[in-house]
């Protein structure tokens, strides 16, 4: 896997990402980089992609983001982060003010942290793509999702793909879509749906073929 470093500045766009993908950086590193996002003034983006920072590194940078005024994409997939981590993120989300992307697809959370997110969404209206894909997450975590959804004005993804969510859960999703009109992508692929193919999956689309269907893309995240 290639790995890339890019170092900060503000002479350029692109020294505004820093990509770290598969470093195995753990706890130490992702400390170390918190450290530095507490005063950081410049840097878009940071990919943590496949690093092993588990729940003692989300909890770090979740404090670092707390104060940071400028990080628009987090990305902290595929990293042994559990619910303890994404409580802390969620925690961190209720004060953040400039994140607009963050990616938690591929680690360990259940409808605990799935629920601390949810929460977090009732009060951030700045955040505008979650992914939650590939995780542990029950229908509990999912009704949580949902009730966030009818008060949240700022999602626009949301990503729930390979969880273990069936009808119930995507039964309360379908209502906090009802009931929130910013929402374009709503995934639910590869869940435990009876009906997925019917009555939940046709309420989805017709809820979501009444807006813009647009995705976020990188300008939109300060890219």
């Amino acid at each position: 896997m290639p790995v890339h470093w890019v170092r900060c500045s503000k002479q350029t766009d692109q020294s505004k990402k820093m990509y770290l993908w598969g470093n195995n950086i753990q706890h130490a590193g992702a400390s170390a980089l918190a450290a530095a996002l507490r005063t950081n003034e410049t840097l878009k983006w940071l990919s943590l992609f496949s690093n092993r920072i588990q729940d003692q590194g989300a909890s770090e940078l979740a404090a670092a983001i707390k104060v940071n005024t400028s990080l628009t994409l987090l990305r902290l997939d595929q990293n042994g982060i559990q619910d303890k981590g994404a409580s802390e993120l969620a925690e961190a989300l209720k004060s953040n003010r400039t994140l607009k992307a963050l990616r938690l697809d591929e680690n360990s959370i259940t409808d605990h942290g799935a629920s601390a997110l949810a929460e977090s969404l009732k009060v951030n209206d700045k955040l505008m793509k979650l992914d939650l894909a590939c995780n542990s997450i029950h229908d509990g975590g999912a009704i949580a999702l949902g009730q966030s959804l009818r008060t949240n004005a700022g999602l626009m993804e949301l990503h729930l793909a390979r969880n273990n969510i069936t009808d119930k859960g995507a039964s309360e999703l379908v209502e906090g879509l009802k009931s929130n009109k910013g929402l374009t992508k709503l995934d639910l692929e590869e869940n435990p749906i009876q009906a997925f193919e019917g009555k939940w999956l046709g309420m989805i689309e017709q809820e979501l073929c009444k807006r813009d269907t647009d995705s976020v893309d990188d300008s939109c995240l300060g890219g």
